[in-house]
């Protein structure tokens, strides 16, 4: 058995040690917290991990852990429970956020908008909008599944209350289709794109409305004020991932998709759905009276209307006005 031996320190020394112990620890370079950030499958958010990937972070000068959840409502309780200090999603679970739970959610940067890559799949002979009335929708509750088919209901003179909405994770939709649990589900790649391979039909996509399903980053409000120049290095980071997939489309493209589940070709494919948002647009982007101020107020009443939120959000406290002066850095202008 292993003693520890005890050495025995005159009293009168014991203040000096414990001052002179204190001061060691003083000296010694603290431990620099991770800036944690959660995302799930989406090709837009992909370039956060292609950032990973490529070191951008490390050279930035921050230390990032990237938490990949299943579906955006994972990544929405995983930022309401603390549990991250950044999250990608859409401006669904940013007004969800700040709803739900005590977090102050703010956007600080877009990184995209769908244009095309959100849609409804039906499964045959359902081959349009009306046709899903009385049918079962797979959606993932509490997320821009329950927008996107909002919105197509109403655009053909229906309403939630005319299908049967079955809560399912992105995941476990080609499942419930192949088991015929669901008629239809609303979906995005990479799944969209299994699905759509399997033989389900399109009825309805994201460029029917657009401008209103924005994807972006947000971060708690104490977040931004205490770790804003981390921040500032995860967006040149972000910028710098794009910039190497425009330089570098073929090696970028097969990291991406390998993670996605996909072929290059089928990523490539997702990509012509959504609309990239590059780092110096991003003062147009969130600006007081902008795309993202409009959105999120589109999507407030929307959601509003069907009862997912208890009241009328604080839309001008969701957003970071201010900025997140990213565009300059060690690599300098993006």
């Amino acid at each position: 058995m292993f003693i520890r031996p005890i050495v025995r320190v005159p009293g009168g020394c014991l203040p000096a040690l414990l001052l002179a112990a204190a001061l060691l620890q003083g000296c010694r370079p603290q431990p620099v917290p991770l800036l944690r950030v959660a995302a799930n499958p989406w090709p837009g958010y992909e370039f956060l991990f292609l950032a990973e990937s490529k070191g951008f972070f490390v050279d930035e000068g921050v230390q990032v852990q990237l938490l990949e959840t299943l579906s955006l409502a994972d990544t929405r309780r995983a930022f309401e429970r603390n549990q991250v200090d950044v999250f990608a999603g859409t401006v669904v679970e940013v007004l969800l956020s700040a709803d739900f739970s005590d977090r102050k959610p703010r956007v600080f940067h877009v990184c995209d908008y769908s244009a095309g890559a959100d849609v409804i799949l039906a499964r045959p002979p359902v081959d349009s909008v009306p046709a899903l009335k009385g049918k079962r929708i797979g959606i993932e509750p509490a997320s821009v599944n329950v927008t996107l088919l909002q919105l197509a209901l109403v655009k053909n003179g229906l309403r939630l209350e005319d299908v049967v909405a079955v809560p399912l994770a992105q995941n476990a939709m080609p499942d419930a289709v192949a088991r015929n649990n669901v008629d239809a589900v609303v979906s995005y790649p990479p799944v969209s794109m299994r699905l759509l391979a399997a033989g389900m039909t399109l009825v309805f996509d994201s460029t029917s409305v657009p401008g209103e399903v924005v994807d972006v980053l947000a971060a708690d409000a104490s977040v931004l004020e205490s770790r804003r120049k981390d921040i500032e290095a995860l967006v040149r980071a972000y910028g710098r991932a794009q910039q190497f997939a425009d330089a570098h489309p073929e090696e970028a493209y097969a990291i991406m998709a390998r993670r996605e589940g996909i072929s290059v070709d089928e990523f490539k494919a997702a990509l012509q759905g959504i609309r990239l948002v590059r780092v110096d647009e991003q003062a147009v982007e969130l600006g007081q009276g902008a795309a993202v101020e409009r959105a999120l107020q589109l999507t407030a009443k929307g959601l509003l209307s069907i009862k997912l939120l208890g009241g009328a959000p604080d839309l001008p406290g969701l957003i970071d006005y201010a900025g997140v002066s990213g565009v300059r850095g060690n690599h300098g202008s993006l």
